[in-house]
């Protein structure tokens, strides 16, 4: 449309140049059309203008060649007429083509700013589709490679913010060295880059290279005082069209690619396969049963006793969330949560599992329980949202559950995702009364230094410390210091995953408060809790 009204308007002053004799009649006024060119060209400018606004590559272009047109028609309209009447026009189509050259080069500039990243001038996650969607377009055989420097957080956190941009920066030139313009290196995420890879690209070269230049430490600062650091990196890929035939999936396949590769040792690029394909199904089929569960309310809860270690008083119990579909089938927490856990899914689960709870155990808890806990797991994607402590006051006042008596399991990987926002979630759930517990204590994710930070109530020792300290005394004497430490801070200490009576007694031996586990009670239905504590006070 633009273009036919830009055509029209061409013409239309066209014709008036070569018909500068003409006049246009309005009642009994004569006015010469050629009066009128300035008005027309100036409409004609307006209209480039937008042209440039709407598109400024197309319409930029469009707009130039009207414009050198403009000038060049009123230069030979000066030697034609041997007058300068139209060097006015040939003026103003100048100033026209410098605004319509600023306005464009200002969206290239805008356009450009947004397709890459501020810390290390590559193209980030939009640039970085933007390319795959072109190589699709153009049918281009490519590969894309999922790199991560796993590290990264701690790095940063220790050596401070300037050093982690220096990594950063460093990560980048290594990467675009590696690749020797046979493809595209984008930076996705806060430690994440991607690489789309033409098809002739060396993996296995590429996989030296991982080892070559991240294999050791790496100076982030020269000097009389060096600074090193050490980044643990992998690698995931996918080719297109082998693999995947659009965005979405291949983007996909290449980060399963990258999890596998986490799960073996650093510097490690693992390609995408056909097994993983299966697992993608997999997960896809789990992630439709818990929308079913949710649904359907297939979804139930078992209740799991804590003990005290020295007198076996009944603590509380632990939320465990379980699965009965109408076919009879199930399906563990251990099979479903961590798909749920990639997706929004999570959270929805904890809603489900935090409203339930604290509605079935209310009257009892309330009535029967006296101190009793009950404790409910929470996914680091609820703990890191900004209003989690205000849903939990909010679900607290419509059950009545008391405060003082819930307690929220978080993990260790909610730091890991965002720090600020736990540690503030937890300071507001402290003043509302609720308990807060950290969870699977020992898989790595916390440093001592930001446990020091947390105001919780209660540590728990994971099951995989527990398993051994019955016939290893490294074990032993790791749980020991967890213990010591746990009680440094104030806090209580529980061991979970605890099979044995030795194990009791040694965790009793080493002051361990609590206990849950096989060896006294294993989870029980909600009926068989109420009448544990029904029991309680008779």
């Amino acid at each position: 449309m633009i273009l036919n009204i830009t055509i029209l308007v061409a013409l239309i002053i066209s014709n008036v140049t070569l018909n500068q004799e003409s006049a246009l009649r309005v009642g009994n006024v004569s006015l010469p059309v050629f009066s009128m060119n300035g008005v027309i060209q100036l409409l004609m400018f307006i209209v480039c203008i937008i042209m440039t606004c709407i598109s400024y590559r197309a319409g930029a272009r469009l707009s130039y060649g009207i414009l050198i047109f403009t000038v060049l028609y009123d230069m030979v309209g000066i030697l034609h007429t041997k007058s300068l009447a139209p060097l006015p026009g040939a003026i103003n189509a100048m100033l026209a083509f410098l605004a319509i050259f600023i306005i464009s080069k200002q969206f290239r500039l805008v356009e450009q700013e947004s397709l890459t990243d501020y810390v290390t001038g590559l193209y980030n996650m939009r640039g970085f589709l933007e390319t795959i969607e072109k190589r699709i377009a153009a049918r281009s055989l490519f590969t894309v490679i999922y790199f991560r420097i796993d590290n990264f957080r701690m790095i940063n956190d220790n050596l401070g913010h300037d050093m982690g941009t220096r990594l950063l920066r460093d990560v980048s030139v290594k990467l675009l060295e590696m690749t020797k313009g046979y493809g595209t290196v984008c930076k996705i995420g806060g430690s994440e880059y991607a690489l789309v890879t033409d098809v002739d690209f060396d993996l296995n070269a590429f996989r030296r290279g991982m080892k070559e230049r991240f294999g050791g430490k790496i100076a982030l600062e020269e000097g009389e005082y060096p600074v090193y650091c050490y980044p643990r990196v992998y690698a995931g890929s996918a080719r297109y069209p082998e693999d995947a035939l659009d965005v979405s999936t291949l983007i996909k396949y290449a980060d399963l690619a990258l999890y596998h590769a986490m799960k073996e040792r650093a510097n490690t690029l693992v390609c995408f396969d056909e097994q993983m394909g299966s697992e993608i199904l997999k997960q896809n089929e789990l992630e439709t049963l818990v929308k079913e569960c949710l649904a359907g309310d297939y979804f139930y809860l078992m209740y799991q006793p804590q003990y005290d270690t020295r007198t076996r008083q009944l603590r509380g119990f632990e939320t465990l969330l379980r699965t009965l579909l109408p076919d009879g089938t199930s399906a563990g927490p251990a099979e479903f949560i961590p798909v749920a856990e990639k997706t929004n899914l999570i959270i929805q689960i904890d809603t489900y599992v935090l409203n339930r709870a604290l509605t079935e155990m209310v009257d009892y808890i309330s009535n029967y329980g006296e101190d009793v806990i009950l404790s409910v797991n929470v996914s680091a994607n609820s703990m890191t949202r900004e209003d989690f402590a205000e849903h939990v006051a909010s679900v607290l006042k419509d059950t009545g559950f008391p405060a003082n008596r819930l307690e929220l399991e978080i993990t260790e990987y909610s730091l890991a995702e965002n720090e600020n926002i736990t540690i503030q979630n937890i300071g507001k759930l402290r003043k509302l009364g609720v308990k807060i517990a950290l969870d699977d204590f020992g898989t790595g994710y916390t440093s001592l230094a930001q446990l020091v930070k947390l105001p919780i109530n209660l540590l728990k020792i994971d099951k995989s410390l527990i398993d051994d300290i019955e016939t290893s005394e490294m074990s032993r004497d790791f749980v020991n210091v967890v213990i010591y430490m746990g009680h440094l801070m104030d806090c209580d200490v529980i061991s979970e995953g605890v099979e044995s009576q030795m194990q009791v007694d040694l965790l009793r031996e080493q002051n361990c408060d609590y206990v849950q586990g096989f060896v006294w009670d294993r989870p029980l239905y909600y009926e068989a809790a109420v009448a544990m504590l029904e029991r309680k006070v008779h």
